[in-house]
């Protein structure tokens, strides 16, 4: 269906690229809208959140790429990636992504 394509893929419109995402592999989806990448995770207090946010911030300065993050609800992230520069979403974005999903299915099993 239209729908599943579109979850499952980010169009970069600049180039014609297409990037398949692996919900599997990865288990959980990121919504793509305005060029941007967007995706809310919740946890159980503050300093579960603030450890993951830790987790994040590494995984940004390894890449040299940050994301916009906004903590709301006291325990509840949403995080949103694009490139700014381009004001397209990029590779950038979606290894990031993925970077972000593999830490979060870790941080969960408490590695």
């Amino acid at each position: 269906s239209r729908q599943k394509d579109k979850e499952n893929k980010v169009r970069f419109l600049s180039d014609n690229i297409d990037i398949k995402f692996q919900p599997k592999k990865v288990n959980m989806q990121w919504n793509e809208e305005n060029s941007t990448l967007t995706k809310e995770f919740v946890f159980s207090s503050q300093t579960e959140l603030a450890a993951f946010f830790q987790r994040v911030a590494v995984l940004a300065d390894a890449v040299n790429h940050h994301p916009d993050i906004l903590v709301y609800k006291a325990f509840q992230l949403k995080i949103s990636l694009t490139t700014h520069d381009k004001n397209a979403l990029t590779e950038k974005d979606v290894e990031l992504a993925k970077q972000i999903d593999s830490a979060y299915t870790a941080f969960k099993a408490g590695n």
